[in-house]
């Protein structure tokens, strides 16, 4: 959050700022929430999650169309980048 305030501070119309949700991937060992659960069910570990932690959670590929989007714009400013539904940890985990 210290470089958020001094770019705001030093450059208020001159930046970009993207505060993306909760990040997954389509791809095995992506390295997101998604691909380290499933390794941990394969491995047959305990998983422990929040049912009091919500989030939007967004796709990579999401998120990176938005930010192409945005840098070709006159955009400044902090972003946040969610997806479209809220869950928990848990429901993400169940689903």
């Amino acid at each position: 959050m210290e470089i958020e305030e001094f770019l705001n501070e030093s450059s208020p119309d001159t930046h970009l700022i993207v505060r993306p949700a909760l990040i997954y991937g389509s791809q095995r060992a992506d390295g997101t929430i998604l691909s380290t659960w499933l390794d941990s069910i394969e491995k047959g570990e305990t998983s422990y999650c929040a049912y009091d932690y919500i989030c939007s959670p967004i796709h990579v590929d999401d998120v990176v169309q938005a930010i192409i989007k945005l840098n070709g714009t006159d955009a400044n400013g902090i972003f946040h980048l969610a997806g479209h539904n809220a869950y928990s940890r848990l429901e993400l985990y169940k689903i």
